[in-house]
C-alpha cells in the first residue's frame, strides 16, 4: 500500500488522491467500534493520532478516538453515535479516506449499491457582520500572560451562552503559526478542548481541520491547521478577528471556531504642501 506524503503535502492533495479503505458493516462485529485494516495503519508513518474527526460531504462530523487493542486500531469513542446517525444496517458499505490532518472523510452506500442519504450537519451556520467590529465590542479586556490581551465580546445574541463564546483579537505576525484562546476565556467558561476541531471563516467558504493543545498557563492553542487557514482566508497582520467558539451538544467541548475578519484599514497618505512663487 502506498505511503502517505508528509502532512504538509497531503493536506493540499485532491481528495481523490487520499489513501482510503472500505468496510462492510456487520453489527455483531462493529456496532461498538470499527477496526481499521492493519495495512492502512502503515500510512501514518508511526504517528497515529489518538483523536480524529470523521466527516461526511454534508459537513457533519463526529469526534472519535483511535484506540489500540492488542496491536489493532479501532474507531471507538464516538463510533456508536455515527452508527446511530446513519442508521447503519447489515451489509452496508463504508468508504473512508484520510487527509493526513486527523480527519477521515466517509461515504456510506446502501445494500442497493447507491450512496446512502447523509444526516445533515446540526451545527448552526453563523453569518457575521464584519463592519465596525471595533465599535461593537467595548467589553473589558482580559489580561493574558505573554500574549498581550484578548477582548471578550458580548454574549451571543443568536443563542444561549452555553452554545458559543466570542472574543476579539488583532492578528499579528507572531500568531501566524498558532492562535491562543485567552486563559481568562478558557477558565471563565470552563472550556474543554478536544484534539481536533474545524475552523470556518465568516462566509463559510474556507473550512479547515485544526488541532488543539492545552498550555500549562491555562491557554488553549490552535496549532496544526491554523497557518493554512490564515493563508486561505487571507488573514494579515493588523486585521481584527472576532472568534466565535461553538460548543458541541454535551458540555463546553469545542466543536468549531468561526472567524470573522475585519481588514486593517490602509494608512492615510501624509499631507504634502507645495510652495510656489508668484
Amino acid at each position: 500500500m502506498e505511503r502517505l506524503p508528509s502532512k504538509r503535502k497531503i493536506s493540499h492533495l485532491n481528495p481523490d488522491d487520499y489513501p482510503d479503505f472500505f468496510k462492510i458493516y456487520m453489527p455483531e462485529i462493529n456496532s461498538i467500534r470499527l477496526r481499521i485494516p492493519p495495512a492502512f495503519i502503515n500510512n501514518f508513518n508511526g504517528n497515529v493520532p489518538k483523536h480524529v474527526i470523521v466527516k461526511n460531504s454534508a459537513g457533519k462530523f463526529w469526534h472519535m478516538e483511535l484506540e489500540r487493542v492488542e496491536g489493532n486500531y479501532f474507531l471507538s469513542k464516538g463510533w456508536k453515535l455515527f452508527v446511530s446517525d446513519y442508521s447503519l444496517e447489515r451489509g452496508e458499505f463504508l468508504v473512508f479516506g484520510y487527509n493526513g490532518n486527523s480527519v477521515f472523510g466517509v461515504k456510506v452506500f446502501g445494500k442497493d449499491g447507491c450512496k446512502k442519504a447523509e444526516p445533515p450537519a446540526k451545527t448552526k451556520r453563523v453569518n457575521f457582520t464584519c463592519a465596525n467590529v471595533k465599535q461593537e465590542f467595548v467589553a473589558e479586556e482580559i489580561q493574558v500572560k505573554q500574549t498581550g490581551t484578548g477582548r471578550q465580546a458580548p454574549p451571543d445574541t443568536h443563542g444561549s451562552p452555553e452554545k458559543s463564546v466570542r472574543f476579539v483579537k488583532t492578528f499579528s505576525a507572531g500568531q501566524a503559526s498558532f492562535l491562543h484562546i485567552p486563559s481568562g476565556v478558557v477558565s471563565e467558561y470552563s472550556i474543554k478542548a478536544p484534539a481536533a476541531i474545524f475552523l470556518r471563516n465568516q462566509n463559510g467558504v474556507v473550512k479547515s481541520a485544526a488541532t488543539l493543545s492545552r498550555r500549562k498557563d491555562g491557554r488553549i492553542a490552535v496549532t496544526c491547521g491554523w497557518k493554512d487557514f490564515c493563508i486561505r482566508s487571507n488573514i494579515l497582520p493588523g486585521d481584527e478577528c472576532e472568534f466565535e467558539i461553538l460548543f458541541g451538544p454535551v458540555g463546553r467541548r469545542v466543536e468549531e471556531i468561526c472567524v470573522c475578519v475585519s481588514k486593517k484599514k490602509p494608512a492615510k497618505p501624509a499631507l504634502s504642501w507645495e510652495t510656489t512663487s508668484e
